[in-house]
Protein backbone atom coordinates (compact mmCIF):
# COMPACT_ATOMS: atom_id res chain seq x y z
CA UNK A 1 0.00 0.00 0.00
CA UNK A 2 2.80 2.47 1.09
CA UNK A 3 4.63 1.53 -2.35
CA UNK A 4 0.77 2.37 -4.17
CA UNK A 5 0.80 5.76 -2.75
CA UNK A 6 4.78 6.39 -3.52
CA UNK A 7 3.41 5.85 -7.33
CA UNK A 8 0.44 8.08 -6.83
CA UNK A 9 2.71 10.74 -5.11
CA UNK A 10 5.17 10.84 -8.52
CA UNK A 11 5.18 13.24 -11.63
CA UNK A 12 4.89 11.28 -15.11
CA UNK A 13 7.03 13.10 -16.40
CA UNK A 14 9.82 13.43 -14.29
CA UNK A 15 9.19 9.97 -11.99
CA UNK A 16 9.90 11.53 -8.64
CA UNK A 17 8.01 13.22 -6.30
CA UNK A 18 5.95 16.14 -7.01
CA UNK A 19 7.16 19.76 -6.81
CA UNK A 20 5.24 22.36 -7.26
CA UNK A 21 2.26 20.50 -8.68
CA UNK A 22 -0.14 22.02 -11.58
CA UNK A 23 -3.42 20.62 -12.38
CA UNK A 24 -4.70 20.48 -16.03
CA UNK A 25 -8.39 20.65 -17.04
CA UNK A 26 -8.40 17.13 -17.67
CA UNK A 27 -7.55 16.12 -14.04
CA UNK A 28 -4.14 15.09 -14.40
CA UNK A 29 -1.06 16.72 -12.49
CA UNK A 30 2.47 17.92 -12.80
CA UNK A 31 5.28 19.70 -11.70
CA UNK A 32 5.52 23.27 -12.85
CA UNK A 33 8.67 22.88 -14.54
CA UNK A 34 8.26 19.20 -15.88
CA UNK A 35 5.26 20.33 -17.61
CA UNK A 36 6.83 23.85 -19.07
CA UNK A 37 9.71 21.78 -20.47
CA UNK A 38 7.04 19.47 -21.77
CA UNK A 39 5.03 21.83 -24.03
CA UNK A 40 8.28 23.95 -24.75
CA UNK A 41 9.78 20.86 -26.54
CA UNK A 42 5.95 19.92 -28.38
CA UNK A 43 4.35 21.52 -31.23
CA UNK A 44 1.28 20.70 -29.44
CA UNK A 45 0.13 21.33 -26.18
CA UNK A 46 -1.76 17.88 -24.69
CA UNK A 47 -1.54 16.06 -21.36
CA UNK A 48 1.57 13.62 -21.53
CA UNK A 49 -0.90 11.13 -20.25
CA UNK A 50 -4.06 11.68 -21.66
CA UNK A 51 -2.87 13.22 -24.69
CA UNK A 52 -6.37 15.45 -24.55
CA UNK A 53 -5.31 18.43 -26.63
CA UNK A 54 -5.49 22.31 -24.39
CA UNK A 55 -4.68 24.57 -27.05
CA UNK A 56 -5.64 27.49 -25.17
CA UNK A 57 -3.76 26.44 -21.35
CA UNK A 58 -1.25 29.26 -20.02
CA UNK A 59 1.22 27.38 -17.86
CA UNK A 60 1.12 30.28 -15.95
CA UNK A 61 -2.58 30.06 -15.76
CA UNK A 62 -2.77 26.48 -14.42
CA UNK A 63 -3.87 26.32 -10.76
CA UNK A 64 -1.54 24.45 -8.07
CA UNK A 65 -2.87 21.28 -7.02
CA UNK A 66 -2.65 22.35 -3.08
CA UNK A 67 -3.34 19.31 -1.43
CA UNK A 68 -0.84 17.14 -3.76
CA UNK A 69 1.96 19.50 -2.83
CA UNK A 70 1.42 19.23 1.03
CA UNK A 71 1.31 15.78 0.35
CA UNK A 72 3.96 15.43 -1.40
CA UNK A 73 5.78 18.06 1.09
CA UNK A 74 4.81 15.80 3.92
CA UNK A 75 6.27 12.50 1.95
CA UNK A 76 9.19 13.75 1.75
CA UNK A 77 9.89 15.07 5.10
CA UNK A 78 8.62 11.17 6.33
CA UNK A 79 10.92 8.94 3.71
CA UNK A 80 13.82 11.29 5.33
CA UNK A 81 12.90 10.66 8.60
CA UNK A 82 12.25 6.93 7.75
CA UNK A 83 15.78 7.14 5.97
CA UNK A 84 17.39 8.05 9.08
CA UNK A 85 16.05 6.28 11.61
CA UNK A 86 18.45 3.05 12.34
CA UNK A 87 16.81 -0.21 12.19
CA UNK A 88 17.48 -3.64 14.20
CA UNK A 89 20.90 -5.07 12.95
CA UNK A 90 19.90 -8.23 13.49
CA UNK A 91 15.91 -8.33 11.78
CA UNK A 92 16.53 -5.35 9.72
CA UNK A 93 12.78 -4.14 11.66
CA UNK A 94 12.39 -0.79 13.15
CA UNK A 95 13.50 0.02 16.63
CA UNK A 96 10.14 0.86 17.97
CA UNK A 97 10.69 -0.57 21.79
CA UNK A 98 13.46 0.11 24.19
CA UNK A 99 14.53 -2.56 26.41
CA UNK A 100 14.84 -1.35 30.12
CA UNK A 101 17.22 -4.24 31.11
CA UNK A 102 19.62 -3.98 28.86
CA UNK A 103 18.94 -0.43 28.26
CA UNK A 104 19.09 -0.51 24.15
CA UNK A 105 16.76 0.39 21.28
CA UNK A 106 15.06 -2.86 19.96
CA UNK A 107 12.79 -4.42 17.39
CA UNK A 108 9.45 -6.05 17.95
CA UNK A 109 10.71 -9.82 16.80
CA UNK A 110 14.02 -8.79 19.66
CA UNK A 111 10.89 -8.30 22.25
CA UNK A 112 10.17 -11.79 21.56
CA UNK A 113 13.02 -13.51 21.30
CA UNK A 114 15.07 -15.31 24.18
CA UNK A 115 17.77 -12.71 24.79
CA UNK A 116 14.99 -10.71 26.15
CA UNK A 117 12.79 -12.86 28.15
CA UNK A 118 11.06 -11.53 30.87
CA UNK A 119 12.90 -7.82 30.65
CA UNK A 120 10.82 -4.41 30.83
CA UNK A 121 9.76 -2.75 27.52
CA UNK A 122 8.68 0.56 26.55
CA UNK A 123 7.94 2.23 23.51
CA UNK A 124 10.40 4.17 21.75
CA UNK A 125 8.97 7.26 22.25
CA UNK A 126 8.23 7.19 25.84
CA UNK A 127 11.41 6.06 27.03
CA UNK A 128 13.03 8.87 25.01
CA UNK A 129 10.96 10.92 26.26
CA UNK A 130 11.55 9.74 29.99
CA UNK A 131 15.35 9.88 29.43
CA UNK A 132 15.08 13.30 27.98
CA UNK A 133 13.59 14.98 31.20
CA UNK A 134 16.11 13.03 32.88
CA UNK A 135 18.90 14.45 30.95
CA UNK A 136 17.52 18.01 31.15
CA UNK A 137 17.60 17.85 35.33
CA UNK A 138 20.83 16.80 34.86
CA UNK A 139 21.64 19.69 32.32
CA UNK A 140 19.88 22.08 34.94
CA UNK A 141 21.98 20.83 37.35
CA UNK A 142 24.95 21.37 35.16
CA UNK A 143 24.06 25.03 34.55
CA UNK A 144 23.82 25.64 38.38
CA UNK A 145 27.41 24.31 39.10
CA UNK A 146 28.28 26.93 35.85
CA UNK A 147 26.87 29.75 37.46
CA UNK A 148 28.42 28.93 40.81
CA UNK A 149 31.58 28.46 38.70
CA UNK A 150 31.13 31.94 37.08
CA UNK A 151 30.62 33.39 40.91
CA UNK A 152 33.71 31.83 42.07
CA UNK A 153 35.45 33.23 38.85
CA UNK A 154 34.44 36.27 39.20
CA UNK A 155 35.65 36.10 42.75
CA UNK A 156 39.08 35.29 41.95
CA UNK A 157 39.74 37.11 39.26
CA UNK A 158 38.64 40.00 41.79
CA UNK A 159 41.65 38.37 44.26
CA UNK A 160 43.83 38.46 41.25
CA UNK A 161 43.01 42.20 40.57
CA UNK A 162 43.26 43.25 43.81
CA UNK A 163 46.69 41.64 44.56
CA UNK A 164 48.07 43.45 41.03
CA UNK A 165 46.65 46.62 42.77
CA UNK A 166 47.99 46.26 46.37
CA UNK A 167 51.59 45.34 44.48
CA UNK A 168 51.53 48.50 42.42
CA UNK A 169 50.62 50.91 45.49
CA UNK A 170 52.90 49.07 47.74
CA UNK A 171 55.50 49.22 45.36
CA UNK A 172 54.75 52.96 44.60
CA UNK A 173 54.75 54.26 48.80
CA UNK A 174 58.20 52.01 49.32
CA UNK A 175 60.29 53.68 46.42
CA UNK A 176 58.66 57.14 47.42
CA UNK A 177 59.98 56.06 51.32
CA UNK A 178 63.46 55.00 50.30
CA UNK A 179 63.74 57.73 47.96
CA UNK A 180 63.03 60.18 50.99
CA UNK A 181 65.98 57.72 52.66
CA UNK A 182 67.87 58.53 49.76
CA UNK A 183 67.47 61.95 50.07
CA UNK A 184 68.57 62.05 53.28
CA UNK A 185 71.68 60.28 52.87
CA UNK A 186 73.13 61.96 49.73
CA UNK A 187 72.26 65.31 51.77
CA UNK A 188 74.45 63.89 54.62
CA UNK A 189 77.27 62.64 52.54
CA UNK A 190 77.01 66.24 51.02
CA UNK A 191 77.43 67.83 54.08
CA UNK A 192 80.20 65.32 55.43
CA UNK A 193 82.03 66.21 52.31
CA UNK A 194 81.44 69.70 52.30
CA UNK A 195 83.15 69.95 55.57
CA UNK A 196 86.44 67.61 54.67
CA UNK A 197 86.90 70.20 51.97
CA UNK A 198 86.45 73.24 53.60
CA UNK A 199 88.94 72.09 56.45
CA UNK A 200 91.28 70.55 53.90
CA UNK A 201 91.10 74.35 52.09
CA UNK A 202 91.89 75.83 55.31
CA UNK A 203 94.75 73.76 56.61
CA UNK A 204 96.15 73.82 52.80
CA UNK A 205 95.76 78.06 53.27
CA UNK A 206 98.15 77.70 56.12
CA UNK A 207 100.75 75.62 54.65
CA UNK A 208 101.03 77.26 51.86
CA UNK A 209 101.84 80.41 53.26
CA UNK A 210 104.71 78.91 55.33
CA UNK A 211 105.89 77.14 51.79
CA UNK A 212 105.76 80.41 49.92
CA UNK A 213 107.52 82.03 52.81
CA UNK A 214 110.04 78.95 52.76
CA UNK A 215 110.43 79.93 49.13
CA UNK A 216 111.31 83.27 49.40
CA UNK A 217 114.24 82.89 51.83
CA UNK A 218 115.66 80.30 49.77
CA UNK A 219 115.40 82.00 46.63
CA UNK A 220 117.37 84.82 48.75
CA UNK A 221 120.03 82.77 50.00
CA UNK A 222 120.61 81.27 46.49
CA UNK A 223 121.04 85.08 45.43
CA UNK A 224 123.72 85.23 48.48
CA UNK A 225 125.55 82.45 47.57
CA UNK A 226 125.98 83.24 44.03
CA UNK A 227 127.28 86.82 44.63
CA UNK A 228 129.57 85.26 46.91
CA UNK A 229 131.02 82.53 44.52
CA UNK A 230 131.51 85.07 41.92
CA UNK A 231 133.70 87.43 44.59
CA UNK A 232 136.00 83.88 45.03
CA UNK A 233 137.18 83.89 41.16
CA UNK A 234 138.49 87.68 41.03
CA UNK A 235 142.10 88.39 41.29
CA UNK A 236 144.01 88.25 44.09
CA UNK A 237 144.46 92.13 44.96
CA UNK A 238 140.66 92.93 43.76
CA UNK A 239 139.48 89.65 46.25
CA UNK A 240 141.06 90.98 48.99
CA UNK A 241 140.15 94.70 48.31
CA UNK A 242 136.39 93.22 48.46
CA UNK A 243 137.46 90.26 50.57
CA UNK A 244 136.21 91.94 54.23
CA UNK A 245 133.09 93.84 52.71
CA UNK A 246 131.59 90.06 51.31
CA UNK A 247 132.72 88.32 54.66
CA UNK A 248 130.52 91.16 56.55
CA UNK A 249 127.83 90.76 54.61
CA UNK A 250 127.71 86.93 54.82
CA UNK A 251 127.94 87.11 58.62
CA UNK A 252 125.32 89.50 58.75
CA UNK A 253 122.75 87.50 56.63
CA UNK A 254 119.54 87.06 59.01
CA UNK A 255 119.20 83.65 60.39
CA UNK A 256 115.87 82.14 60.87
CA UNK A 257 114.36 79.18 62.42
CA UNK A 258 111.57 76.78 60.80
CA UNK A 259 108.52 77.55 60.94
CA UNK A 260 106.59 75.73 63.35
CA UNK A 261 104.35 72.85 62.20
CA UNK A 262 101.24 73.65 65.35
CA UNK A 263 99.17 70.74 66.91
CA UNK A 264 96.03 70.07 64.22
CA UNK A 265 97.80 70.73 61.09
CA UNK A 266 96.78 67.65 59.43
CA UNK A 267 93.28 66.56 58.42
CA UNK A 268 91.06 65.61 61.30
CA UNK A 269 90.04 62.09 60.06
CA UNK A 270 88.88 60.99 63.05
CA UNK A 271 86.72 63.55 63.40
CA UNK A 272 84.80 62.95 59.97
CA UNK A 273 85.24 59.25 59.87
CA UNK A 274 84.70 58.56 63.87
CA UNK A 275 80.89 56.22 63.98
CA UNK A 276 80.12 57.60 60.88
CA UNK A 277 78.00 55.93 60.37
CA UNK A 278 76.05 55.49 63.65
CA UNK A 279 75.96 59.49 64.08
CA UNK A 280 74.02 59.23 60.42
CA UNK A 281 72.11 56.75 61.72
CA UNK A 282 71.10 58.90 65.02
CA UNK A 283 70.09 62.05 62.92
CA UNK A 284 68.20 59.92 60.59
CA UNK A 285 66.44 58.66 63.69
CA UNK A 286 65.22 62.11 64.62
CA UNK A 287 63.31 61.85 61.12
CA UNK A 288 61.88 58.76 61.80
CA UNK A 289 58.88 57.55 63.57
CA UNK A 290 57.10 54.82 65.15
CA UNK A 291 54.15 53.79 65.31
CA UNK A 292 53.21 50.84 68.02
CA UNK A 293 50.30 49.82 65.68
CA UNK A 294 49.50 49.25 61.97
CA UNK A 295 46.81 48.60 60.78
CA UNK A 296 45.67 45.72 58.08
CA UNK A 297 43.93 46.76 55.20
CA UNK A 298 43.20 42.95 54.53
CA UNK A 299 40.85 43.31 57.43
CA UNK A 300 39.48 46.46 57.14
CA UNK A 301 35.97 46.53 55.81
CA UNK A 302 34.77 47.72 52.66
CA UNK A 303 32.77 51.08 54.12
CA UNK A 304 36.74 52.20 55.57
CA UNK A 305 39.40 54.13 53.89
CA UNK A 306 42.68 53.73 55.57
CA UNK A 307 45.95 56.01 55.38
CA UNK A 308 48.66 55.29 52.96
CA UNK A 309 51.13 54.51 56.23
CA UNK A 310 48.26 52.87 57.80
CA UNK A 311 48.09 54.74 61.04
CA UNK A 312 44.39 56.16 60.79
CA UNK A 313 40.79 54.98 59.45
CA UNK A 314 37.60 56.79 58.43
CA UNK A 315 34.29 56.42 56.43
CA UNK A 316 34.37 56.43 53.16
CA UNK A 317 31.96 57.94 51.15
CA UNK A 318 30.43 54.72 49.34
CA UNK A 319 31.21 50.85 49.38
CA UNK A 320 34.48 49.56 47.96
CA UNK A 321 34.03 46.49 46.21
CA UNK A 322 37.02 43.90 48.05
CA UNK A 323 37.85 40.67 47.62
CA UNK A 324 36.30 38.40 50.06
CA UNK A 325 39.47 37.03 51.84
CA UNK A 326 39.05 35.20 54.40
CA UNK A 327 40.12 37.91 56.67
CA UNK A 328 37.66 40.71 55.82
CA UNK A 329 35.68 41.95 58.46
CA UNK A 330 32.06 43.60 57.95
CA UNK A 331 31.75 47.13 57.02
CA UNK A 332 33.32 49.82 59.87
CA UNK A 333 36.01 47.49 61.77
CA UNK A 334 39.44 47.09 61.35
CA UNK A 335 42.48 45.08 63.15
CA UNK A 336 45.87 45.75 63.76
CA UNK A 337 48.28 43.76 61.46
CA UNK A 338 49.91 42.01 64.82
CA UNK A 339 48.68 40.05 66.93
CA UNK A 340 49.76 39.84 70.69
CA UNK A 341 49.73 36.44 73.03
CA UNK A 342 52.01 37.73 75.91
CA UNK A 343 53.88 41.27 77.39
CA UNK A 344 52.82 44.49 77.99
CA UNK A 345 51.51 46.70 75.25
CA UNK A 346 50.63 50.48 75.16
CA UNK A 347 49.47 52.67 72.08
CA UNK A 348 47.41 55.95 71.82
CA UNK A 349 45.03 56.83 69.60
CA UNK A 350 43.54 60.17 68.31
CA UNK A 351 39.53 60.63 68.45
CA UNK A 352 38.98 64.09 68.92
CA UNK A 353 36.34 65.57 66.16
CA UNK A 354 35.27 61.54 65.66
CA UNK A 355 31.85 61.74 66.81
CA UNK A 356 31.26 57.46 66.48
CA UNK A 357 34.10 55.32 67.04
CA UNK A 358 35.04 52.10 69.16
CA UNK A 359 38.84 51.44 70.86
CA UNK A 360 40.04 48.01 71.66
CA UNK A 361 40.87 44.58 71.65
CA UNK A 362 39.46 41.57 70.22
CA UNK A 363 40.00 37.90 69.37
CA UNK A 364 38.76 36.26 65.95
CA UNK A 365 37.88 33.21 64.63
CA UNK A 366 37.59 31.97 61.32
CA UNK A 367 35.43 29.27 60.61
CA UNK A 368 34.49 28.13 56.74
CA UNK A 369 37.13 30.82 55.59
CA UNK A 370 34.99 33.56 57.53
CA UNK A 371 36.66 35.92 59.81
CA UNK A 372 34.51 36.73 62.66
CA UNK A 373 35.13 38.56 66.18
CA UNK A 374 34.74 35.64 68.80
CA UNK A 375 35.63 38.08 71.76
CA UNK A 376 35.62 42.21 71.98
CA UNK A 377 36.61 44.19 74.40
CA UNK A 378 36.07 47.87 74.24
CA UNK A 379 35.48 51.53 74.61
CA UNK A 380 32.63 53.34 72.80
CA UNK A 381 32.11 56.77 72.00
CA UNK A 382 28.66 57.99 69.98
CA UNK A 383 27.61 61.43 69.98
CA UNK A 384 28.32 62.11 73.16
CA UNK A 385 27.75 58.51 75.44
CA UNK A 386 30.75 56.91 76.45
CA UNK A 387 30.46 53.06 77.16
CA UNK A 388 32.64 50.22 78.22
CA UNK A 389 31.30 47.12 76.31
CA UNK A 390 32.02 43.16 75.67
CA UNK A 391 30.72 41.04 72.99
CA UNK A 392 29.49 38.57 75.81
CA UNK A 393 27.24 41.39 77.26
CA UNK A 394 29.17 43.24 79.59
CA UNK A 395 27.69 47.06 79.38
CA UNK A 396 28.73 50.33 81.24
CA UNK A 397 28.08 53.63 80.81
CA UNK A 398 30.87 56.07 81.55
CA UNK A 399 30.13 59.29 82.80
CA UNK A 400 33.18 61.48 81.67
CA UNK A 401 34.07 64.96 83.07
CA UNK A 402 36.09 66.20 80.24
CA UNK A 403 35.87 64.51 76.52
CA UNK A 404 39.24 62.86 75.99
CA UNK A 405 41.50 64.22 72.67
CA UNK A 406 43.65 60.82 72.75
CA UNK A 407 43.08 57.63 74.06
CA UNK A 408 45.85 55.77 75.70
CA UNK A 409 44.93 51.95 75.59
CA UNK A 410 47.08 49.45 77.58
CA UNK A 411 47.45 46.13 77.33
CA UNK A 412 48.80 43.66 80.11
CA UNK A 413 48.21 40.18 79.23
CA UNK A 414 49.50 37.92 81.95
CA UNK A 415 47.73 40.08 84.22
CA UNK A 416 44.49 39.93 82.61
CA UNK A 417 44.21 43.51 82.63
CA UNK A 418 42.95 46.05 79.70
CA UNK A 419 42.37 49.94 80.83
CA UNK A 420 41.38 52.96 78.89
CA UNK A 421 42.85 56.04 80.16
CA UNK A 422 42.87 59.86 78.60
CA UNK A 423 46.19 60.18 77.27
CA UNK A 424 47.02 63.95 77.66
CA UNK A 425 45.62 63.53 81.96
CA UNK A 426 46.09 60.29 82.46
CA UNK A 427 42.84 60.19 83.82
CA UNK A 428 41.65 56.41 84.36
CA UNK A 429 38.35 55.88 82.24
CA UNK A 430 37.67 52.14 82.67
CA UNK A 431 39.65 48.92 82.92
CA UNK A 432 38.28 44.99 81.62
CA UNK A 433 39.72 42.44 83.52
CA UNK A 434 39.63 38.69 81.78
CA UNK A 435 41.33 35.95 80.90
CA UNK A 436 44.00 37.13 77.80
CA UNK A 437 46.66 34.45 77.93
CA UNK A 438 45.73 31.13 75.11
CA UNK A 439 44.37 33.87 72.44
CA UNK A 440 45.86 36.06 70.07
CA UNK A 441 44.52 39.71 70.80
CA UNK A 442 44.96 42.15 68.10
CA UNK A 443 44.22 46.41 68.71
CA UNK A 444 40.96 47.17 67.04
CA UNK A 445 39.29 50.49 65.59
CA UNK A 446 35.80 50.90 64.68
CA UNK A 447 34.57 53.95 63.03
CA UNK A 448 31.49 55.76 61.15
CA UNK A 449 32.60 59.15 60.95
CA UNK A 450 34.48 60.72 58.06
CA UNK A 451 36.98 62.11 60.80
CA UNK A 452 40.04 60.05 61.10
CA UNK A 453 40.98 57.86 64.08
CA UNK A 454 44.46 57.89 64.13
CA UNK A 455 47.23 55.82 65.95
CA UNK A 456 49.93 58.52 67.41
CA UNK A 457 53.49 58.04 66.32
CA UNK A 458 55.66 58.03 68.56
CA UNK A 459 59.65 59.29 68.33
CA UNK A 460 62.56 56.73 68.45
CA UNK A 461 65.04 56.81 71.39
CA UNK A 462 68.23 55.48 71.64
CA UNK A 463 70.19 54.07 74.76
CA UNK A 464 73.53 53.59 74.39
CA UNK A 465 75.35 51.01 76.63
Amino acid sequence: MASSLEEELHCQICLDVFKNPVILPCSHSFCYDCLSSWWTSKAIRECPVCKEKHFNADITALPSNLVLRKLCEAFVQQRAKDAATPVCSLHSEKLKLFCLDHQEPVCLVCQASKAHSHHTFKPIDEAAQDYREELKEAIAQLKKKEKQCALFHAKWDCLDKHIEIQASQTEAQVKERFAKLHEFLRNEEKDRLGALREEKALKKSKISKVIRFISKEMQSLKETIKATEKELVAGDVLFLTKCKAVVERVDSYPTWEEPHIGAGALIDEAKHLSNLDFNVWMKMKDTVIYSPVILDPNTAGSRLVLSDNLTAVSIGKSTQELPENPERLSYYCVLGSEGFTHGSHTWEAEVKNNQNWTLGVATVSGQQGVASLAQIWRLCYCEGTYSAETKTGHFTFLSLKKQPQKIQVNLYIEQGKLSFCDAETQTHLCTFTDTFTGNKLYPYMFTEDGTPLKIVQRKVYVTIK
